[in-house]
């Protein structure tokens, strides 16, 4: 039971994380792109 707890954990906070790496990254490229022009 605590696995399939553990594992539901996992699939829903691994794509919140990488979504808001993505942001982040996709966030400082617009920034240094604006600096840029």
């Amino acid at each position: 039971m605590s696995y399939f707890i553990t594992s539901v954990h996992l699939s829903i906070v691994l794509p919140l994380s990488l979504l808001q790496i993505v942001i982040i990254c996709s966030l400082f490229i617009i920034q240094n792109f604006v600096q840029i022009n």
